[in-house]
């Protein structure tokens, strides 16, 4: 009786799913138009602010990278400084929006809005006030291009961007889009 024991005991061969389809199955969770603003921030190769015509004007130069061919996109749009600490508000506002939901049903500190509403964060941004009047235009620009840059990095991470339980994440649903109104302000979206 010649029986082969060898293949009654192969367990089938596991494979691990690649990183790129748990991200696909992690981003797959969000509207089409999110995944859209999404794609739209992983283009954003450099970010470039500088001091505007006014003291309350800056010119923010956006270059994205090339996907087809060699040519890179860049553009460049002109926020007033209101406008920035608008766009500040309105990030913080929602990424906010469900730190009320924790202590009562038990959900843990979202990663992605810590980025926005922690201490660290809030530091980084430049200041307001007394601070405003003694910082020099370019050094303001500076700290401005640093925040938006960590911005834009932690909106297009795709690691961040998972589903909390029963609870959904309003920063993941909003922010990106939020970033990309503001980089897409007055500007001709054919030639991008």
């Amino acid at each position: 009786m010649d029986v082969d024991c060898g293949q009654a005991f192969t367990a089938p061969v596991w494979t691990l799913p690649s990183r790129r389809d748990v991200l696909n199955q992690e981003t797959a969770l969000l509207s089409p138009h999110i995944r859209q603003c999404i794609a739209f921030l992983k283009r954003v190769d450099q970010l470039r602010v500088r001091p505007g015509h006014s003291s309350k004007t800056f010119r923010i130069e956006v270059s994205l990278d090339a996907t087809s061919d060699n040519t890179s996109a860049s553009f460049s749009v002109d926020p007033t400084l209101d406008e920035l600490k608008e766009l500040r508000f309105v990030l913080v506002h929602w990424t906010s929006k469900h730190e009320q939901l924790h202590a009562r049903y038990g959900v843990g500190p979202c990663t992605f809005c810590k980025e926005f509403t922690s201490s660290e964060a809030q530091a980084k941004w430049p200041k307001t006030g007394l601070g405003s009047l003694l910082s020099s235009a370019s050094k303001r620009a500076e700290a401005l291009e640093s925040c938006l840059m960590q911005y834009i990095d932690v909106a297009r991470g795709p690691s961040l961007l998972v589903r909390r339980g029963a609870v959904r994440c309003e920063g993941i649903e909003h922010v990106p889009s939020i970033l990309c109104r503001f980089l897409l302000k007055d500007v001709d979206q054919s030639t991008i």
